[in-house]
């Protein structure tokens, strides 16, 4: 459509994640205007410590006083909106840590060579088109739970890592330190299932050692996973680089990805979404059995299950047919071997 979008555009590489790339490319300045908490800042000029919200009308009004508006239009567009608060998400460049994207080099190649195998096996293509276009990955996370990032900061000015928590500066030997208040991303710390369950980096644990626990030389690399497919990317392939990347070897044998067990409109549980079943309830209101069978027959290999209650109702109705003609069969039994001496 030619009758929009043609005339100028901003670009804010510091508040949108398309004008990021472009400012990449192109060499722009990263021009932050408002704070972590959405207040203007001096960049705005006249409208500095105003929130960011409250200031657009403003800057609006201001607009049109000047005569730099010609007209106003509505158009529908795509915000992203927080799943949880509901609140706008505002693209906002910060100092981040990150991860290389060689990490995974030994992983990708010890798959290329079958060192591990995937169940269906049309995964392998999934997990390969998502190792081409690996990217750092960002491993920092503003929140209030997790593993806190091991970075000191030292007031003479000197930044360290430490994986024990410090006496001193290591530099200047002063004890006015504190650690960074990031924690690390939690796909990040669960990667470290497969390895940190069996000991590596315990206590007592040496470096260059590869093996040097009982669990680790006895249980790495385990045989199978089995676990969703929908997080094939961010946890299975995590574990795959992180530990190959420590241990030299793929944590597992064979990765087992099956469907998973949906709502009847076909959506993921989710608490946010208020639609999760709970199993102990249908188990409370069908029986455990009428839970398994149900389950059994909807298990087709490699495709998502829809679970309701009508189709627990229609697998509780065929068993009780079942019931009833065996209990016909039992109370007859005598009249059929009649039948057979005949």
């Amino acid at each position: 459509d030619m009758s929009f979008g043609t005339g100028l555009v901003k670009v804010t590489p510091a508040h949108d994640v398309n004008d990021y790339e472009v400012g990449l490319r192109h060499g722009l300045d990263f021009v932050v205007v408002f704070d972590e908490k959405g207040v203007l800042n001096e960049n705005c000029l006249e409208f500095k410590g105003l929130d960011r919200l409250k200031a657009r009308e403003l800057v609006v009004k201001k607009l049109e006083e000047e005569g730099f508006i010609e007209k106003i239009e509505k158009h529908n567009n795509q915000v992203a909106y927080c799943y949880r608060c509901k609140n706008v998400v505002e693209p906002y460049i910060s100092k981040q840590w990150f991860v290389s994207k060689d990490i995974a080099k030994q992983s990708i190649e010890q798959v290329a060579d079958s060192k591990m195998k995937f169940f269906p096996s049309h995964w392998i293509n999934s997990f390969n088109a998502w190792m081409r276009e690996l990217k750092d990955w960002c491993i920092s996370r503003q929140l209030w739970w997790g593993h806190q990032i091991p970075v000191y900061y030292c007031e003479c000015s000197h930044e360290f890592a430490s994986k024990d928590e410090p006496k001193h500066c290591p530099k200047c030997k002063g004890v006015n330190f504190k650690q960074d208040e990031d924690v690390l991303d939690t796909w990040f710390s669960s990667g470290l299932w497969a390895m940190s369950t069996l000991g590596w980096g315990n206590r007592g644990f040496k470096e260059g050692e590869l093996y040097n626990s009982d669990d680790l030389k006895n249980f790495y690399p385990n045989s199978l996973l089995i676990t969703g497919f929908d997080i094939l990317f961010f946890w299975v392939a995590r574990m795959m680089f992180q530990s190959t990347n420590a241990l030299k070897e793929l944590p597992f044998k064979e990765v087992y990805l099956h469907a998973l067990v949906k709502d009847e409109l076909g959506r993921k549980m989710s608490k946010s979404l208020g639609n999760i079943i709970d199993p102990k309830e249908l188990i409370k209101d069908y029986s455990a059995d009428i839970l398994r069978f149900t389950l059994a027959l909807l298990a087709i290999q490699g495709r998502d299950i829809r679970l309701s209650e009508d189709k627990l109702v229609q697998v509780r109705n065929f068993t009780n047919k079942l019931y009833n003609a065996t209990n016909y069969l039992l109370l007859n039994e005598s009249s059929f071997k009649n039948l057979d001496e005949l």
